[in-house]
């Protein structure tokens, strides 16, 4: 849970003289969406998605995770279309996105991130890529993150795919990650006495 924590020890010696040293600091949660699709639990289709709104042109895949660096739960879009996806938490301020390409680039212009404190005005943000080889496989692994500026609370964040760049399955979403705690030098102090 992101919260601050503290440890403390105690020690005396053999005349009696006492120490004690404090260790606080506070952690950062990690909100980790899977794209996993619907799990059958005793017949029973039961829907996991995290998401707090999707456009309807996507669809899970499944299986072949050789092909995708192990990662056996994708999303894809149906089609070459414009999609979003729409996730809810509490400040997140960092974000980091599996993608499984066939071709590169893939530039801000395909894909957008946007963050908002209230699910109706958006502003962009920018983020990084790193490319990792994928001569064993069609599809080249990208992990996509980026940091929040400060001056925003975000407390929702949507990933937008645009038309015109993949074709549909050409262009897949691995997993989603978010650090929902502001991070700093000054979360970690040791205090002795």
């Amino acid at each position: 849970v992101d919260r601050n924590y503290h440890i403390t020890a105690a020690a005396t010696t053999h005349n009696g003289v006492q120490t004690t040293c404090t260790l606080s600091f506070k952690t950062a949660d990690w909100f980790t969406d899977g794209l996993m699709g619907p799990v059958n639990l005793f017949g029973t289709l039961i829907n996991a998605d995290l998401f707090k709104e999707k456009s309807p042109g996507w669809r899970y895949a499944t299986g072949d995770a050789a092909n995708f660096h192990d990662d056996n739960d994708r999303l894809v879009r149906s089609a070459d279309t414009t999609e979003y996806l729409v996730w809810e938490s509490t400040d997140v301020h960092r974000f980091e996105i599996a993608v499984y390409a066939k071709k590169l680039p893939l530039t801000d212009r395909t894909l957008v991130m946007s963050v908002s404190e209230d699910g109706k005005n958006w502003r962009d943000v920018t983020y990084r890529t790193d490319v990792f080889d994928s001569s064993a496989t069609d599809f080249t692994r990208i992990l996509v993150h980026g940091t929040v500026p400060t001056d925003i609370k975000a407390s929702f964040v949507r990933l937008t795919i645009h038309a015109g760049t993949f074709d549909g399955e050409d262009l897949q979403l691995g997993y989603v990650k978010f650090a929902t705690a502001r991070e700093n030098e000054d979360t970690l102090q040791v205090i002795c006495h």
